[in-house]
């Protein structure tokens, strides 16, 4: 008797747990504030959550972080709605993962690299990041910001998808491991598809496994037909991180 009288508040407490859930937020974007380690400027960003994250408080998901191009630097977070995955998710689409997409200064000419890293850490304090599938996207200034930051720290990442992007190709090594999809448009003349092109040749040599896309109808924007696509998306998904070789 006294066995049930302990088991059943315990159930009770259980059941209520399941059941729970956390609360659906208004907007499907998530606005947040984040300082960096050793810095003394704030990252604002957006985040996303996928139906998922409520439904099921225990399985962890994938993570992916969007850098937006120069167009959507500023203090509005709005401008990030404007283009890529953060515009799709504005406009109703459905997402398997978590999104965290940071807006960078007008001041600022480039992303950088471990203020972003600290941001992921961040994250993953406040929800369930699967850190194994954490993954890298980004457009035009972004699609730099993407090949930097994944030659900076390529063991935090399972995946990455640089779009109208350019980088320092003498790096591109680093990736060896990596599971990498460039894009870039045939017709883009603000930012050469030579320059993604260059990174990938270099990339091939040393991960005969990374893949490019070259659009051959395409200008700068090649970013609206990838995140369109959804087998790159579940490419994407699959991937998990592996250990990396000496």
């Amino acid at each position: 008797m006294r066995f049930l009288t302990l088991l059943i508040p315990i159930l009770l407490f259980l059941g209520n747990c399941i059941s729970r859930q956390i609360p659906i937020p208004k907007d499907r974007l998530t606005p947040g504030v984040f300082k960096p380690k050793g810095s003394g400027k704030p990252i604002s960003y957006l985040i996303y959550y996928p139906k998922s994250y409520y439904s099921d408080q225990w399985t962890r998901l994938p993570l992916l972080l969007f850098l937006h191009g120069k167009g959507e630097r500023g203090q509005d977070l709005k401008l990030l709605s404007n283009q890529g995955l953060p515009k799709s998710i504005q406009n109703g689409e459905e997402f398997p993962f978590l999104l965290i997409a940071p807006q960078l200064p007008v001041s600022e000419e480039s992303w950088y690299t471990d203020e972003l890293l600290d941001l992921i850490g961040h994250v993953k304090d406040l929800v369930r990041v699967d850190e194994e599938r954490i993954y890298l996207t980004g457009l035009s200034m972004g699609g730099n910001g993407a090949w930097k930051l994944a030659m900076h720290s390529p063991e935090t990442f399972a995946g990455v998808i640089p779009i109208s992007g350019y980088g320092d190709s003498s790096h591109a090594c680093a990736l060896k491991d990596t599971p990498v999809w460039s894009f870039h448009g045939a017709k883009d003349k603000l930012i050469l598809p030579e320059r993604t092109i260059e990174i990938h040749e270099r990339l091939s040599l040393c991960n005969p496994q990374a893949k490019i896309t070259i659009y051959p109808e395409a200008g700068h924007d090649a970013w609206t037909e990838t995140y369109s696509n959804p087998d790159v998306l579940n490419w994407l998904v699959s991937q998990r991180k592996k250990k990396l070789k000496n």
